[in-house]
């Protein structure tokens, strides 16, 4: 076995000629297919799609029982939910999202009659917003046991049209700056966790973003960038039975200090750096699921404070899931019983 400073060394060698761009990488050429059918056929039946996918997985939520008490009776949290959810997909204000909850209502068992006034103030609502995290966490279990290579980074969300996160990354407004972090299956494009934080820093994030991905699906590889380099972090994609895959940065050491992930995967990058990069590179998903992401909801957060803006975040996430989990069907690569019917 090669001495761990002659290892080192080799390390070192290898991140110059990376830094240098000495290094010649060989993607793999192989082209994706795309089933144009399939996807005419997702994109047809996307609003079907997602009606029937509020209805159903809102009403399998269970909600604990309340107290009686005096007074008018709250709206209805489920049919809330689902408001919030349709409204989020239309991306329309509260006073039209009414309307089309008035004409679709029936299709997606709304019971309730409201007006935009309530549902506005349904963001602040602690059991709408339980519906609504129980609903991301069913939105992730139809790629269980399918999904096994995840990747996870960090994007600035925007509240204004006035500013974006480029704008303001590097200033003194940057610290309350609403940033999402998502954890998102490579194979599916769903996200399977994430974490809505103020501007802090990626290593801070990732424990958030990633534990209800670590307990809930069969996770193999993790790939981030250099911004999550951390022993912590090897360690607990480790202890998840995964690979890390964390772009190294110059200057570092392959010297465990109790992180033997963080050792095994510099020997392995160093071992094989043409299939390590490989997989590496499958991180591209993410910043591609983030740009998709704010296309479909190019309307800035509307919400203005932190506890209905995580609302809002975690509403936009549900319908993306659902978007991608329709087109998943329609390319026959996931069994979902709720669109087959």
């Amino acid at each position: 076995m090669e001495p761990l400073k002659e290892t080192q060394k080799r390390f070192d060698q290898l991140m110059r000629q990376l830094k240098n761009g000495d290094y010649k990488y060989k993607p793999l050429e192989q082209e994706k297919q795309v089933d144009w059918t399939a996807y005419s056929e997702a994109k047809v039946n996307e609003l079907r799609s997602i009606i029937n996918l509020i209805k159903e997985m809102v009403d399998a939520v269970g909600l604990p029982e309340k107290p009686v008490s005096a007074g008018q009776p709250a709206k209805d949290a489920k049919d809330l939910a689902k408001a919030i959810l349709l409204q989020q997909y239309l991306q329309a204000n509260e006073r039209v999202a009414i309307g089309w909850i008035d004409l679709l209502g029936p299709r997606l068992g709304i019971s309730s009659a409201f007006e935009w006034r309530s549902l506005a103030r349904a963001y602040e609502r602690e059991d709408v917003k339980f519906v609504l995290e129980r609903v991301f966490e069913l939105s992730t279990t139809p790629v269980q046991g399918s999904a096994h290579s995840f990747s996870l980074d960090s994007t600035g969300l925007e509240e204004s049209r006035k500013e974006n996160y480029e704008s303001v990354a590097h200033s003194e407004k940057s610290s309350s700056y609403p940033k999402l972090t998502s954890c998102i299956s490579n194979e599916f494009h769903v996200v399977t966790s994430y974490a809505f934080t103020e501007n802090v820093g990626d290593c801070k994030a990732f424990g958030q973003a990633f534990a209800l991905t670590a307990a809930m699906q069969s996770v193999e590889r993790v790939e981030l960038d250099a911004g999550f380099v951390s022993r912590d972090i090897c360690t607990a994609i480790g202890n998840a039975g995964a690979l890390p895959f964390v772009y190294p940065k110059k200057g570092i050491t392959l010297k465990k200090k109790k992180s033997q992930a963080w050792k095994n995967m510099l020997l392995l990058f160093v071992a094989n750096p043409q299939e390590w990069l490989r997989f590496y590179h499958e991180r591209s998903n993410v910043e591609s699921w983030h740009s998709a992401f704010k296309r479909r909801f190019s309307k800035p957060l509307q919400c203005k404070s932190v506890l209905t803006q995580a609302t809002e975040v975690c509403a936009r996430i549900i319908i993306e899931n659902f978007a991608q989990l329709n087109t998943a069907f329609h390319e026959r690569r996931i069994k979902l019983p709720i669109l087959a019917a």
